[in-house]
């Protein structure tokens, strides 16, 4: 077995990924250090040595309670460090429950003027959710967590000089990333509006409603909400029913009918489970919406879904179904050309960092999209949802992160 690399070692490499992927990992990262203080209920947090990440020490300031299912956590520095993010990025927590070190990706929902100079995540409860579980239940203000980024390619830029008309579209717990947008574009960009359409099943279950709520009232003619629910109490004046196409098609018209043709062309952010992003796909369509101006990240448990990705290089087999034993990984790209042996249900980045091979990565959880890797040879089978577009999946990418090989793999790292 190899020897684990040198702190030097690690921290060149850590320094070499922060640049490598620089537009994504914008974070203050700390040198590696052991953990002091162990945390109550199972959250001390921390990655095996072998994975080569440096997780950020936090604190735990606040905890919020936004629904019954949902909790917001405000996190600080103890160092006082500020962190520097961009709005729609997220933050990977990683969890020791059970012997086990879990990786979960939460987005930042604070904006980018939080006092503290800290941010906010907020984890709602999903069923069989391990970690979402225990933090919504467990996590206390002094608590320490380890987390990872900020991360993600989802997001948005204030400038004071754009005049930006922005719609974001969420259901759920998809608005964590649409309110830091919405709060950061409203409060550093004076001459730009936000509409916001938000889908949830009853109104007990807004997440951020009366923030919300607050926030129009702050930003009046600049910020509009448009709630649309499932389940509705008496009297209510807001969009009823589930959304379809056509219901989806008729809001986004309702909230057109305000726009200020001073302003840009309007850009189209959506988050939220795949059932409604693919309604709003199909309702953008049927308005013509550019593609180059809508912008999209799904929320959904990991592990929902495995889907096999092979080559499609002539006469290549695709070998296995499941990873269930060791495969040969070769490793091309970067002037180096590299075999070394993926143990069964290790990642193809879990192989490579292990083996001691310089590869790209940022939140580890398929979420940025930094770990991507062109597949030339063999299979894998590859955790959803991920960050990969249609595109990307035809053009043999995969996500080292993600991939776990069923048969003899060749890789090409940029």
């Amino acid at each position: 077995m190899a020897p684990w690399p040198s702190v030097s070692a690690r921290l060149d490499t850590f320094r070499r990924d922060l640049s490598t992927v620089a537009n994504d990992v914008l974070g203050r990262p700390r040198t590696s250090f052991e953990w002091r203080v162990p945390l109550a209920r199972h959250l001390a947090m921390g990655l095996p040595r072998r994975a080569l990440l440096t997780p950020r020490t936090v604190r735990i300031e606040r905890v919020i309670r936004e629904t019954e299912e949902a909790v917001t956590l405000h996190l600080v520095d103890p160092e006082g460090s500020p962190f520097v993010f961009l709005p729609g990025q997220f933050l990977t927590l990683l969890v020791e429950l059970e012997g086990e070190t879990l990786r979960r990706a939460y987005s930042i929902c604070s904006g980018l003027d939080e006092p503290t100079g800290g941010v906010a995540v907020t984890v709602k409860r999903v069923p069989n959710g391990r970690v979402s579980s225990l933090l919504v239940t467990q996590a206390r203000p002094g608590d320490l967590l380890g987390v990872l980024g900020p991360s993600g390619n989802f997001t948005v830029s204030p400038d004071a000089a754009r005049r930006r008309d922005l719609v974001l579209i969420g259901g759920g717990s998809g608005i964590t990333p649409l309110f830091s947008m919405a709060q950061s574009v409203l409060a550093r960009e004076p001459a730009s509006t936000v509409r916001l359409l938000f889908a949830n099943r009853s109104w007990d279950e807004i997440i951020f409603r009366a923030a919300l709520e607050s926030l129009e009232e702050t930003y009046s003619g600049r910020f509009t909400v448009r709630h649309v629910l499932e389940s509705a109490p008496e009297g209510w004046q807001g969009g009823l029913g589930r959304l379809d196409v056509e219901g989806c098609t008729a809001e986004l018209e309702g909230l057109a009918g305000a726009i200020d043709e001073t302003l840009e062309p309007p850009e189209f952010f959506v988050c939220g489970p795949e059932g409604l992003m693919a309604v709003v796909r199909d309702a953008l369509r049927a308005l013509r919406v550019p593609a180059s101006r809508i912008h999209e990240e799904r929320f959904a448990s990991p592990g929902q879904l495995t889907s096999p990705a092979s080559s499609s290089s002539p006469g290549q087999s695709a070998g296995s179904t499941t990873a269930s034993a060791p495969q040969p990984l070769t490793l091309g790209g970067r002037g180096q050309g590299r075999t070394v042996v993926a143990s069964a249900g290790q990642t193809l980045l879990e192989a490579g960092l292990g083996a001691g091979v310089a590869m790209p990565f940022s939140c580890a959880v398929g979420g940025c999209g930094a770990c991507k890797v062109r597949l030339v040879l063999g299979s894998v089978e590859m955790e959803e949802p991920n960050c990969l577009s249609s595109e990307e999946r035809a053009r043999g990418f995969v996500l080292a992160c993600a991939s776990r090989a069923t048969s003899a793999v060749t890789v090409e790292v940029p």
